[in-house]
Parts: structure tokens; C-alpha cells; sequence
């Protein structure tokens, strides 16, 4: 069939870049709300703690850092497309960064998530904070109200075992 082929451009961009960048600012969308909502969250608990917006400042950071390595990795190889789609001769260093970028970011995305759980003196795992800081404020709270510990025992094994909470 000679007219086999003739929608083949059409086809890669209705059937992957299109669907892959519709993803990628879909992704970008999601990520920017929940930093926006752990801000929000961090604000209003503010005057219970004396932390100030660390932890909305690593999500923040974490979360770019996913969504520019999606931008890094598709921007090259999309325009790649585009300028032999209409035509126009492309330049070696487009080539060159589609090769090396896409690849890469499986490489990329976790070198992002070992910063977060495998260096912890780079930054402190997430998770391990959360927990730390809402049983501070647990304790806090029940000593406040009740005059005493809210978990029963004395004063002094709650405050060792939350000493060893930390610490583990």
C-alpha cells in the first residue's frame, strides 16, 4: 500500500507526546497542591510547635526536583520530534541531550529519593520527623491540660520513653 506510513508523525504525537506531556503538567499540577496543602497544614499548626515550615520546605524541594527531571528528560527528545516533524534540520546538541537525558532519569529520580532516605544527615527522612513531632506534641498537649502525663506512669518514664523515641 503506498500511503502506508503517511499519518505515522501524527500518530506519535496524538498517541505519546501528547499523552505524555498532558501527564507531565498533570503531574506538575498535583505536585504544586500538595506543597500548597502541607504549607497550609504546617501554617496553621505553627503556634503548636516551634519548627518553622521545614517540612513544607522539603516536600517543596523533593517535589521540584521530580517534576524538572520529567521537564530535563522530555523537553530534548519532544522538540527532537517537532523540529523533524516540520522539517528542520536539527542541531547535534539536541541529538545529543535526547540520548543522555532520557535514559537518565530513572538514574535522576533516585538519586532525589536517596537524598531523602538513604543521606540522613542531608536531610532528615520525612517520615521520621512527622512521627517525632506529633508525639511531642501529644505529650505536650496531655501534659498541659491534665497536669500530668495523658499516657499514665510518671513524668519521668514518659519523658525517657519519648527520649527513646527519638532516638531510635
Amino acid at each position: 500500500d503506498p500511503n502506508r506510513g503517511d499519518n505515522a508523525n501524527f500518530y506519535r504525537f496524538a498517541l505519546f507526546y501528547v499523552e505524555l506531556w498532558i501527564i507531565i503538567i498533570t503531574v506538575t499540577i498535583l505536585m504544586s497542591a500538595v506543597v500548597l496543602t502541607i504549607v497550609r497544614t504546617e501554617m496553621k499548626s505553627a503556634k503548636y510547635s516551634m519548627r518553622k515550615l521545614s517540612l513544607s520546605r522539603q516536600v517543596f524541594i523533593q517535589s521540584v526536583s521530580y517534576v524538572s527531571i520529567f521537564y530535563l528528560s522530555w523537553t530534548f527528545p519532544t522538540t527532537l520530534r517537532i523540529l523533524q516533524t516540520i522539517g528542520t534540520p536539527v542541531p547535534y546538541a539536541i541529538f545529543l541531550c535526547a540520548v543522555i537525558f532520557t535514559p537518565l532519569q530513572g538514574f535522576f529520580n533516585s538519586l532525589v529519593y536517596l537524598k531523602k532516605e538513604g543521606f540522613p544527615f542531608l536531610m532528615p527522612s520525612l517520615d521520621r520527623l512527622a512521627r517525632t513531632t506529633v508525639l511531642k506534641r501529644t505529650v505536650e498537649k496531655g501534659e498541659s491540660q491534665h497536669g500530668t502525663s495523658s499516657m499514665g506512669g510518671d513524668d519521668g518514664e514518659q519523658k525517657a520513653e519519648v527520649e527513646g523515641f527519638e532516638n531510635a
